[in-house]
């Protein structure tokens, strides 16, 4: 207790805002409606639900002096429902009020949710739901398609499909092969990227096209006999992959075939990778990444550049430049109702100030924060 009590204290240099909020039910997904407010799924293992929740005003003002002529600070809710099943995924449709997820069941399917109706309720409804007709007793996973009404979905390389939010109207789509994805993301429009969860492999399709045909395959070189599991972030310029032991690799839309970048982080390695997240900065050319799903922190890496190291694509980087740890420093308790350790399911950076983080840990804490401007990252 004297330890949390103490980094309560030190949180006033550490952290230029720092808001902590606890929802009913721990936290299965989330993410942006816009970024003002952010849709959160929970559930408490019977009861499951979807809400919008909007951003404390004090934490969205980019002059502290704005900011301290305003008493909210506080999340308050906009709209929630409760929903059938569990949420494993959840995805914003872009310039649109409504939600994709899919639910943690055997059955591959996805929902489309209204955040509000016609009547500018503040009820959630469920407006579609579309299954995949090549289930394979795993939840899917969402990718929006920018500019479009469209998003992708599926949980293996041979069940893609693409669905129209609007109509219903589905493509399915896939390949020969079988492996399961962890992730997957667009670096445009176009260009799909789907990351194998058992061995890193990175495979890139276009969407103007078959989507049954690859335009890229990145095999990701691993030792004999290891085992691991592996997600990414997509980003424009490219991909950074993670390993459950720790390990960050990127990879350049220009030299598809190497690893122009591998780091090892000394993250001690999951034995539970469902949660592991990597995010890094849009259009960022210091390779910051941002790292949570291995206990209850969130880490942030500035990697050292490959210019910095003769060369070499290989480096040890023993400590991240910053670590929040708010999450079990301000629980009543390291384990969440399930008996399980206190872990971060999730992190988002904000889509307009990237210096704003939202995480959610399994006891159903959300923090956002932004790190103090003085500290160096």
């Amino acid at each position: 207790m004297v330890d949390d009590d103490d980094w309560l204290f030190d949180s006033i240099a550490l952290y230029q805002n720092l808001f902590m909020y606890d929802l009913q039910h721990g936290i299965t997904d989330m993410d942006w409606t816009d970024g003002n407010n952010v849709c959160i799924a929970t559930s408490n293992g019977k009861k499951h639900e979807l809400a919008e929740l909007h951003l404390p005003e004090k934490l969205l003002k980019t002059s502290q002096e704005e900011a301290g002529l305003i008493k909210n600070r506080d999340f308050h809710m906009n709209a929630g429902c409760y929903c059938p099943d569990q949420i494993a995924c959840l995805r914003h449709v872009p310039n649109s009020r409504v939600v994709a997820t899919s639910p943690n069941t055997e059955i591959c399917k996805i929902q489309f949710w209204k955040l509000n109706g016609s009547d500018e309720s503040d009820v959630i409804r469920n407006i579609s739901t579309v299954e995949n007709n090549k289930s394979k007793g795993s939840p899917a996973h969402i990718t929006p398609v920018t500019g479009t009404n469209n998003v992708v979905f599926g949980s293996h390389l041979d069940n893609l499909c693409i669905v129209d939010s609007i109509t219903g109207q589905t493509t399915s789509k896939g390949l020969q092969r079988c492996e399961r994805i962890s992730s997957m993301g667009l670096t445009d429009s176009n260009t799909l990227i789907c990351c194998c969860q058992d061995t890193g492999e990175l495979v890139t399709f276009d969407l103007r096209e078959d989507i049954s045909k690859v335009k890229h395959e990145h095999t990701n070189t691993i030792s004999e006999g290891q085992k691991c599991f592996w997600t990414s972030s997509v980003t424009e310029s490219g991909v950074y992959k993670l390993s459950s032991e720790g390990e960050v690799r990127k990879v350049e839309k220009h030299d598809w075939n190497n690893d122009v970048g591998r780091w090892y982080t000394e993250l001690n390695p999951s034995s539970d990778f469902s949660y592991l997240k990597i995010h890094a900065l849009p259009g960022n050319e210091d390779d910051t990444v941002y790292i949570s799903g291995f206990d209850s922190n969130v880490y942030i890496f500035k990697l050292p550049l490959v210019s910095e190291v003769g060369g070499s694509t290989e480096r040890v980087v023993s400590k991240p430049c910053f670590q929040h740890e708010g999450h079990l420093r301000n629980a009543g308790t390291c384990t969440d109702v399930d008996n399980k350790v206190l872990t971060t399911v999730t992190h988002l950076l904000h889509p307009r100030q990237q210096d704003i983080v939202l995480s959610a840990a399994t006891d159903g804490s959300l923090h956002a924060w932004q790190i103090n401007t003085c500290l160096d990252k």
